[in-house]
């Protein structure tokens, strides 16, 4: 039943070990640290050691710019040390779940992605974590790779992780519109994960909050629900701007909603809609 968790220091790896604890369940949390995903030896060692009977691979490369300058990097960190662990974790019989993102889109779509449509990724980070699906699936069929969108909760520093302290400190923001997606809150994310696990999926999974929105939408939500919490919020606006005028290096697909039908087919569980992850994101983020 143990649960060994890669990446553990980040937001969805975070929220896999707070899950784990919560249900009283044994789990190994390895941040980049304790153990770097590219050091396959020693990643092989602590397999060996605890014989978890799972493995989250959580840690990645997510800067998304970033990777447009160090692309070996990127496909080192997001697509060849992933297949490495799936490929050890199949020869010692232990199941391997990936994490990938629906940046591996273009968003020429105005319809919900399915695990099945055509992946053809803008940027360099989205073209690594496509690679890294393939790869992890090619060293191991069973493996299950999941698809998610816009990961957020508490400590995170992603944009939306940061709204929640902007929106007490500034008066104006300025926030794209103009690119739609969903939102993925990593609590209800570590509970989809081990509720696919449990019933052993494996392959191609999409997974994210219900509901198609923009950034724009979020913060907008944001400041209605801190307000009915009671909490501080200095904005008094919210401008939209276009995402060009952000001059970003990476390319960002202007339309990647994923569509969850086959992960609630699957396991039975209706995907909460996004805004109601909010008032849970708010109180962590107080606490």
């Amino acid at each position: 039943m143990s649960r060994l968790v890669l990446g553990a220091g980040g937001i969805l790896g975070g929220a896999l070990v707070r899950h784990y604890a919560a249900l009283g369940m044994p789990c190994v949390a390895a941040p980049h640290a304790a153990l770097d995903l590219c050091d396959t030896p020693a990643l092989e060692a602590v397999l060996d050691r605890d014989r978890p009977a799972c493995v989250f691979n959580a840690a990645a490369l997510t800067a998304v710019d970033r990777c447009e300058t160090e692309r070996e990097r990127a496909f080192e960190v997001n697509a060849a040390a992933p297949a490495r662990a799936a490929a050890a974790c199949r020869a010692r019989g232990l199941r391997f779940v990936h994490v990938s993102t629906d940046y591996v889109f273009d968003g020429a779509r105005r319809r919900p992605y399915r695990e099945d449509d055509l992946a053809r990724p803008l940027s360099v980070y989205g073209a690594s974590k496509l690679e890294g699906e393939r790869r992890v699936l090619a060293e191991d069929p069973s493996a299950l790779v999941v698809r998610v969108a816009w990961v957020f909760d508490r400590g995170g520093r992603t944009f939306l992780c940061r709204l929640r302290k902007m929106i007490a400190s500034d008066e104006t923001l300025r926030v794209a519109n103009d690119r739609i997606g969903n939102c993925t809150y990593a609590s209800d994310l570590a509970t989809a994960l081990e509720a696919l696990v449990a019933r052993r999926a494996e392959g191609l999974m999409h997974f994210s909050n219900r509901g198609e929105l923009s950034w724009f939408d979020f913060a907008a939500a944001l400041v209605e629900e801190a307000h009915r919490l009671g909490l501080p919020v200095r904005c008094r606006a919210i401008e939209p701007i276009s995402s060009a005028s952000l001059g970003l290096p990476a390319r960002r697909p202007p339309y990647s909603v994923l569509d969850t039908a086959r992960y609630e087919t699957l396991t039975g569980h209706a995907v909460r809609p996004w805004r109601e992850t909010l008032l849970d994101f708010l109180r962590e983020s107080r606490d």
